[in-house]
């Protein structure tokens, strides 16, 4: 039985849904602000400018795209083993949240979703926790593939 800031067994490897959302999220508003500033400085800047600009729009979206495609697997990939690291709303409630950064359980199975500050909370004491593992010299390690705690 799991049990809050227990670590997840069974994490999958390479990045988590939770950072191809953040991916996703800014090359997308990333290639808004590169459209609107190309679009209204069309006249005005020289054409090879305007062509790596659109070069990189084009790079953006496909990064997007991608990214978008990614969080939608990978969300699927961390289900079918039993966790979520993104917001884990009505859908997801059988699912343990895991903080992406430690990889330790912040929401039990079964326990109504966090709230916003809640979730905040939640990871931030997941750090902390992590930390005192770290410093009281637990076997604590993430799994292959995860992003390391930050040296506190």
């Amino acid at each position: 039985m799991s049990e809050l800031f227990d670590v997840q067994p069974h994490l999958r490897a390479g990045l988590t849904a939770f950072v191809w959302s953040y991916v996703f999220l800014f090359s997308f508003c990333g290639t808004l602000v590169l459209g609107i500033l190309v679009w209204s400085l069309f006249s005005i800047l020289p054409r090879p400018i305007a062509a790596i600009g659109s070069m990189i729009g084009v790079g953006l979206i496909w990064l997007a795209a991608i990214s978008c495609c990614m969080f939608f697997v990978q969300s699927a990939r961390e289900q079918k083993v039993g966790y979520t690291t993104i917001w884990a709303d009505e859908s997801r409630r059988r699912y343990n949240e895991v903080d992406p950064a430690t990889g330790l359980i912040i929401r039990l199975a079964g326990d109504d979703p966090l709230t916003g500050p809640q979730s905040r909370r939640a990871r931030a004491l997941a750090k902390q926790h992590a930390r005192e593992l770290r410093k009281s010299g637990a076997p604590y390690h993430l799994p292959s593939g995860w992003i390391r705690p930050w040296k506190w």
